[in-house]
């Protein structure tokens, strides 16, 4: 039955589909008793069609499309955003290379090689290797959960079969003040204001993507607020941030030209594709070809995070403020981070220097020996 319980400041009725004891669908409705009847109607309805998905799964084996909707459903539930956008990237592109009507009892070895070679190919070795982590831990849970898995030997699981492919790692690229600059200089529109955003606020892409404007941008006081959830189960923490002046014009601009009342979402899709209107929850390659385009190294968007922490430190900010900034809970997070990029927090150069002789060593004279 429907639960009557607070949502946004006022009583509504809920939806709630619970099979075996657990809670597998739920749904926000209206206050009034109509609201309540149609609660009552999607608990139904949704049950039936479960029933129904279960008794297919068990006649006709499960597909792909199940596979995702079921395992990203359980996950949205109970990790967090960052880790709900990186396996519904994973499924995705899976589900687009072999069709959602795949039967999952199909899945051979042979064929996860192939998606993850071309995974490789076009994106890179520790890009496959995450995929095939988020499709393997899909499959470990759905054989526990979803009636009519294919549980018999002849179908151990197909990701961890196929060997990891090899990974090449690199140090992440912290682009210079003129190279980000530059990237701005050929962006337009909507990205122009994402990296304006992105530098002023040191921001992670989450952090943007999630943004709204009813709740995180102050445009009278010139403030945004950022949520951070990086841990799931954690509880999110949200930190208010003012705005400088072109932050604001460009938020502005984007407020009087971009934003959108199909819903209050700050940063969305405007591509001609499936995605089109709907918030963002991951861009491909539209930073490696902003890069391209202004003929400098390929950065992403933590580098802009690095470079602005950089940047605060070389203009003489405090450590204390400079965690306040990259939202770290503790200074010595943000000591670490920043000597990771080579800074010398310690003075070391200084005191060395203080402390030499006078005269320096002359090294072209004198006698051999």
């Amino acid at each position: 039955m429907p639960t009557h319980s607070m949502r946004r400041g006022r009583k509504r009725w809920r939806g709630v589909v619970i099979i075996g004891g657990k809670i597998v669908k739920t749904k926000w409705f209206g206050p009034t008793k109509e609201d309540q009847h149609k609660a009552i109607i999607w608990e139904d309805a949704t049950k039936r069609e479960i029933e129904k998905q279960r008794v297919n799964a068990l006649i006709q084996g499960v597909t792909l499309a199940q596979f995702n909707d079921v395992y990203l459903d359980e996950v949205k539930q109970g990790q967090s955003a960052k880790t709900y956008d990186e396996k519904l990237g994973a499924f995705h592109r899976f589900v687009e290379n072999y069709g959602e009507d795949l039967r999952v009892d199909a899945i051979r070895p042979s064929m996860v090689l192939e998606y993850l070679q071309t995974q490789e190919a076009e994106r890179s070795g520790n890009a496959a290797n995450k995929d095939r982590k988020n499709l393997s831990a899909g499959w470990n849970w759905s054989k526990e959960f979803i009636e009519g898995w294919p549980l018999d030997t002849a179908h151990p699981n197909p990701f961890t079969v196929v060997p990891r492919r090899k990974e090449e790692r690199s140090d992440r690229v912290v682009p210079s003040e003129e190279g980000f600059w530059a990237v701005y200089g050929v962006s337009e529109g909507q990205d122009r204001v994402i990296l304006m955003a992105a530098y002023y606020l040191a921001a992670r892409r989450g952090e943007l993507w999630g943004l709204t404007w009813k709740d995180d941008v102050d445009l009278k006081d010139k403030r945004v607020r950022l949520k951070t959830n990086k841990t799931a189960g954690v509880k999110a923490k949200y930190t208010w941030l003012p705005m400088v002046d072109e932050l604001y014009k460009a938020l502005l601009w984007q407020w009087e030209n971009v934003r959108t009342i199909a819903h209050d979402y700050v940063f969305w899709s405007q591509a001609e594709n499936q995605h089109k209107g709907n918030r963002f929850r991951y861009r491909q390659k539209w930073m490696s070809k902003l890069c391209e385009a202004a003929e400098v190294a390929s950065f992403g968007m933590h580098g802009i995070r690095h470079l602005r922490a950089i940047r605060l430190y070389t203009d003489g900010a405090r450590l204390s403020s400079i965690q306040k900034w990259l939202r770290h809970d503790t200074p010595s997070t943000t000591e670490i981070y920043l000597k990771s990029f080579g800074l010398d927090l310690d003075d070391l150069l200084e005191v060395a220097e203080a402390s030499s002789h006078s005269k320096a060593a002359n090294f072209d004279s004198g006698t051999k020996r």
